[in-house]
C-alpha cells in the first residue's frame, strides 16, 4: 500500500526525495536507525558469516555497522570485532568484551587496519564523487575485503546506483584480484533490484 501511495505522490510531484546534501548527513541516518524498522532488525552479512570466516581473520572491522548484529555474531569467532558508523543505532545493546562500536565518518576519520573488512548494503550510500576513494581507502586498511552491495535506486538514499559488473570494474582498478563473488534478485516482484558480492579471497 505504502508502495502505490509512494507511486501516486511521485506523479503528483507531490513526493520529494531527500536532496544528496540531506542523505550525506549523519543525521538523516540516525533518524531511520530510530524509525524505521528495517534498519532496526536487518543485517545483510549476517547469512555471509562462514564464508567470511574462511579468510581466517583474527580481527574484523565492520563498516556501517547497524544494529551490530554481525559485530556480536563474528565476535565469537574473532579477536577483536569493530564496528564503524556515522549513526549509533538504539538496537546496539551490550556488546560482547572484545567488540565496540565507534561513531566515525569513513570519508574523513581514520580506519583501523584489520584482517577483514566489511559491510552490507553500505556503499551505494556515498555519493558518486567519493565512492571511489572510499573503496580504495577500505582496501588500504586490510587484506581481505567483502562487500555486500545493493545495485539498485531505493529512492532515498542510495545515492550510487551501478550494475555488478561496473562495480566489480571500480574494485577492480583497485585491485585485480577483486572477484564477483554473486549477484542475485533482492525481490522476485523487483528484478532489477540486484544486490551483488564483491571481495578478494
Amino acid at each position: 500500500m505504502m508502495g502505490i501511495v509512494k507511486s501516486v505522490r511521485k506523479l503528483l510531484g507531490l513526493y520529494k526525495r531527500p536532496s544528496t546534501e540531506q542523505v550525506m548527513q549523519a543525521e538523516y541516518y540516525q533518524k531511520l536507525h530510530e524509525e524505521n524498522r528495517a534498519y532496526q532488525e536487518n543485517n545483510w552479512l549476517v547469512p555471509e558469516m562462514a564464508r567470511l570466516l574462511t579468510c581466517s581473520p583474527k580481527s574484523v572491522v565492520e563498516i556501517g555497522c547497524g544494529n551490530a548484529r554481525f559485530l556480536k555474531a563474528v565476535a565469537q569467532h574473532v579477536e577483536t570485532a569493530t564496528g564503524l558508523d556515522w549513526a549509533v543505532s538504539p538496537m546496539i545493546g551490550a556488546l560482547p568484551d572484545n567488540a565496540k562500536v565507534q561513531r566515525a565518518d569513513v570519508t574523513k576519520d581514520e580506519i583501523p587496519s584489520a584482517d577483514l573488512i566489511c559491510s552490507g548494503d553500505v556503499l551505494e550510500h556515498f555519493e558518486p564523487s567519493v565512492v571511489e576513494s572510499v573503496v580504495a581507502k577500505l582496501h588500504s586498511r586490510a587484506r581481505h575485503n567483502f562487500h555486500v552491495i545493493a545495485c539498485y535506486d531505493d529512492g532515498h538514499s542510495h545515492l550510487t546506483v551501478m550494475e555488478p559488473a561496473q562495480w566489480l570494474s571500480l574494485f577492480q582498478k583497485i585491485d585485480p584480484a577483486y572477484k564477483l563473488e554473486r549477484a542475485w534478485v533482492r525481490r522476485k516482484q523487483k528484478p532489477n533490484d540486484q544486490v551483488c558480492i564483491i571481495c578478494n579471497f
